[in-house]
């Protein structure tokens, strides 16, 4: 892999990764104050994953992304599900979980394309690069700071 692929991957992977980590927990907190609920740290974490997934699966064959989306999505449904009883906070909690899901996605996308325009065009996807990102997204973003924190003591603006 020469240098300006392996810039391409750094630069794609970076925005999608650090910017849906930055931006998302903040946006979510801002809904799910509603419902007495944070982002929390196993929240992000699952965030981390689900970004270098959707990127790395747009890279690797952007033909069966829309497929792989529809499963993620599928099984992250499944595990929200809580019953027959409906209410309005769990209206709020499923649509805060599709809210996180869609910028997650838009910002995956947008770093798998950052990815493809940026590398030359006869770059194959490297293999080495998910679990890279992964390891480094892992080890890096969970120690900045971010929105962790009790929404109880905190006061509303």
């Amino acid at each position: 892999m020469d240098s300006r692929t392996a810039i391409a991957y750094i630069i794609g992977y970076a925005f999608s990764l650090g910017a849906g980590y930055a931006l998302i927990p903040r946006v979510l907190d801002r809904v799910r104050r509603q419902v007495g609920q944070r982002v929390t740290r196993d929240t992000r974490i699952l965030g981390i994953l689900e970004a270098t997934l959707y990127t790395t699966v747009w890279l690797w064959d952007a033909d069966k992304f829309l497929l792989f989306v529809g499963l993620w999505l599928g099984l992250k449904t499944v595990k929200e599900w809580r019953g027959p009883r409906w209410s309005e906070r769990a209206q709020l909690q499923f649509n805060t979980y599709l809210i996180g899901s869609a910028i997650s996605l838009l910002f995956a996308v947008t770093g798998a394309r950052l990815v493809e325009q940026l590398a030359p065009q006869n770059a194959a996807f490297s293999p080495w690069v998910v679990p890279v990102a992964v390891i480094l997204g892992g080890l890096i973003l969970p120690s900045l700071p971010g929105p962790d924190r009790d929404l109880n003591t905190e006061e509303d603006e």
